[in-house]
């Protein structure tokens, strides 16, 4: 269900490339793994058939790629609830101190908002 395919984050031009720049050196700090591309060829050496309009790109070699996002979804919250986590559907209105308020009731403690999808 969660493969590791690396990814290719592509620029059309030095300009959006160069912006990027102190994303990438936080990345760096926190120990990503990532190889910096400034040419055509060097990309079409990673993915071949890319536009040639792309002159820079960032490959991160160990991106993982989910396969089923529901399904990796659904198995999260599973092991969520097995490990003694409680599941509630609610629409959230207010972020407090010590919590979420929601139509549901107020929700104290350590509290995931999570939307999405599904």
């Amino acid at each position: 269900m969660v493969r590791r395919t690396g990814q290719l984050q592509l620029y059309d031009g030095a300009k959006g490339f160069l912006d990027s720049l102190p994303g990438w050196a936080l990345r760096a700090e926190n120990g990503i793994r990532f190889d910096h591309l400034e040419s055509a060829a060097a990309i079409a050496e990673i993915q071949p058939g890319i536009a040639q309009h792309f002159t820079h790109a960032t490959y991160t070699p160990d991106w993982n790629s989910v396969t089923d996002p529901r399904a990796y979804t659904l198995a999260l919250a599973d092991r969520f609830v097995t490990a003694g986590g409680r599941l509630v559907r609610a629409n959230a209105t207010a972020l407090t101190a010590t919590g979420v308020e929601t139509d549901a009731g107020a929700l104290q403690g350590r509290v995931v908002l999570a939307a999405g999808a599904f």
